[in-house]
């Protein structure tokens, strides 16, 4: 079993250990049918393993509005199943977890009908309908193309799965073979947060000690929230640094 693997079964377990029987008997209170109890849980399970190792107690507004926001532009996802995950959200969070702000937890609107969905499995149209359902800037979304773009041919020739590991060697390679500086290497990560995070439904795991962060070894941390994403990807400067370093990168991706 793989890291990320490791990380996601136990995110469930958590879940069934700690909040499997409260949540039961918190969904039979509420009146939802027990033949429907399955389905609440698992979109608990995968709110487990969208908040990534995060203690569920620990679990924010905006942490609920980003896991529904995902779902919400998740090809495949129908309305009802946004109703019912943001009503086992509610249930959860206010009569299990006690937070008096649980009412305000509802389903998303559905993305504006001028924003295609997109068909296939192209990643990169994946990524940018889910840019565009969150009106980021065109900056951004030429921003987070490229470097997903790249990650994903890096992970192709290297012959590895798109996970926690690739995106630190991917990262760490940016600096070493590629000489690119600490701000251009934020670039590349902050498209591959979003990327896992709302795009796949997967956040990778802490990157720990990044070679190239800092000149001290800075610690990464990833953003946790929409408003974050787009607050860094602001601060990380003019994409004109990206098209500079796209000679170099297509050599070593």
């Amino acid at each position: 079993m793989g890291r990320d693997e490791s990380v996601s079964h136990d995110a469930g377990d958590r879940i069934e250990d700690e909040w499997i029987e409260p949540f039961r008997k918190a969904l039979g209170l509420h009146g939802r049918p027990a033949d429907k109890h399955k389905w609440h849980i698992i979109w608990v399970r995968k709110l487990a393993v969208w908040m990534r190792g995060k203690p569920l107690r620990q679990l924010t507004r905006e942490d609920a509005e980003g896991f529904l926001a995902t779902l919400s532009t998740s090809p495949g996802i129908a309305d009802w199943q946004l109703d019912q995950a943001a009503d086992s959200l509610r249930i959860l969070i206010g009569s299990v977890f006690g937070q008096d702000w649980a009412h305000s937890i509802h389903a998303p609107a559905p993305p504006p009908s001028d924003i295609p969905v997109p068909v296939g499995d192209d990643p990169i149209e994946k990524l940018k309908y889910t840019i565009r359902c969150r009106n980021y800037s065109a900056l951004t979304e030429k921003s987070y193309s490229f470097w997903v773009e790249r990650f994903l041919v890096f992970c192709k020739e290297a012959q590895v799965e798109p996970g926690t590991d690739a995106v630190r060697a991917f990262l760490e390679r940016l600096v070493i073979s590629a000489n690119m500086s600490a701000s251009t290497q934020s670039q590349a990560l902050n498209a591959l947060v979003f990327h896992f995070k709302h795009v796949l439904g997967t956040p990778f795991s802490d990157l720990g000690d990044l070679t190239g962060a800092g000149a001290t070894g800075e610690r990464w941390e990833t953003p946790n929230t929409p408003k974050g994403e787009e607050r860094l990807a602001k601060r990380l400067g003019e994409f004109g640094a990206i098209r500079c370093a796209c000679g170099s990168l297509m050599k070593i991706c």
